[in-house]
């Protein structure tokens, strides 16, 4: 094989791997997989208090902020049930009951973009049985400003946006690690 033939291989296989990289990053994963069997769980809410933001806080409408975290997180919720119907699993949002398994999402990074600039979120999700943390995950999104009938998709949109792309990354970790 000629020295420029190995060099194309080299990056094809590069390329190839990438292509093939995981939505998400698995800080921890319990071993041997305690989710086998399991077909409850039992979801927070997303928790904002340790949310590092990429941006001129003082200029934030913090009201506003405060509104649109709110719906970052359900319609977080709302696309991770979504992705679990039909799977057989329950997730449930009301009181934890011992001896299921919970997930705890903790919204760790906002950059809610400009009129050019991508939006950017990062979610670490824990889950965890009897308050013993089993997995821990990082999954992180973009949303583009897209046209829309104001120019662009504002901020509030893209937070909704990237809750909703969180969620769905969520439910297909979820699905995979329970072997749907």
């Amino acid at each position: 094989m000629s020295r420029s033939t190995l060099t194309v291989s080299f990056f094809v296989f590069i390329f190839m791997l990438s292509a093939c990289s995981s939505p998400w990053n698995v800080i921890r994963e319990a071993k041997p997989n305690p989710f086998g069997e399991s077909s409850q769980f039992k979801a927070m809410q997303v928790d904002f208090s340790k949310l590092q933001f990429d941006g001129d806080p003082q200029s934030l409408d913090q009201k506003k902020f405060k509104a649109d975290k709110s719906f970052m997180a359900r319609d977080f919720q709302r696309a991770l049930l979504n992705g679990m119907r039909g799977k057989g699993v329950k997730i449930f949002t009301g009181k934890a009951v011992p001896n299921i398994f919970v997930i705890r999402p903790m919204m760790i990074y906002i950059n809610p973009g400009s009129q050019n600039d991508n939006s950017k979120s990062k979610l670490k999700v824990q889950l965890l049985k009897n308050n013993k943390i089993l997995d821990v995950i990082t999954f992180e999104v973009e949303t583009k400003p897209e046209p829309s009938k104001n120019n662009t998709m504002s901020v509030s949109g893209r937070m909704r946006s990237d809750g909703q792309k969180l969620g769905e990354l969520v439910a297909k970790y979820l699905i995979k690690r329970l072997g749907k």
